[in-house]
């Protein structure tokens, strides 16, 4: 909420620095403050959440793993693969995982990493019950799978974020430049402002700033759905 009423306040300010129309930078900052509440807040935090719970549900099933060979224990394995864990997965618990049995509590994070893997842990696990055997020689193809995942999603990140610096200097080099015009070149921008088109132009500036915007977030966030 606070990145939109930033956003909303910037595009308000902005917008009438450069077109001195109240009326219409007043809308811009409405409709800026709606869009970033209702779709690009959710989108982001989706974004940052996924590339969370990949390294978390990594490290949760690597955890269990190691800890159920040595102890051989459901409920010690579980203990310590809960023992480090986020604020989220903690709340999850909390809400989740109320049953004394381990393998049900297990069955209901499947709800919160929602990944593919943690559904072959789970099936790995199952086996390892009924059937015993090596847990570590039964998970060996999952946990190089985990590995490959995680170093996917820190070279998307890696990716991810030199983009994300690339498009915001782009845009603050083109908005230094109408700044610049607005308060460095007085007279020629009130000469250009009488141009009865201009202000609508500025206008329709900003407002394909904020399309691009919305296509670069779509575009980031599209990159880590692939992976998971």
């Amino acid at each position: 909420m606070i990145f939109s009423i930033c956003c909303s306040i910037l595009i308000f300010v902005l917008l009438y620095l450069t077109t001195g129309l109240f009326n219409y930078s007043i809308i811009g900052g409405i409709l800026m403050l709606l869009y970033g509440s209702l779709y690009a807040n959710k989108v982001i935090k989706k974004y940052i959440d996924s590339q969370r719970l990949v390294t978390e549900c990594a490290n949760f099933i690597n955890t269990f793993i190691i800890s159920l060979s040595i102890s051989n224990s459901l409920e010690m394995s579980y203990k310590d693969a809960t023992t480090k864990i986020s604020k989220q997965m903690e709340k999850a618990i909390k809400q989740k995982c109320k049953s004394l049995d381990v393998l049900d509590n297990l069955e209901m994070l499947q709800e919160y990493f929602k990944s593919t893997n943690y559904a072959v842990f789970l099936n790995i696990l199952k086996m390892h019950i009924n059937n015993g055997g090596n847990i570590l020689e039964m998970s060996v193809n999952l946990q190089l799978e985990l590995r490959r995942k995680e170093e996917i999603v820190n070279s998307i990140k890696q990716i991810n974020n030199r983009k994300i610096y690339e498009f915001f200097t782009l845009w603050a080099f083109c908005l230094a430049i109408i700044l610049f015009c607005r308060l460095g070149l007085n007279n020629i921008y009130a000469m250009m402002q009488s141009y009865f088109l201009f202000n609508y132009e500025i206008i329709f500036f900003f407002a394909f700033m904020v399309f691009s915007f919305h296509l670069f977030i779509s575009s980031i966030t599209n990159s880590i759905k692939k992976v998971i």
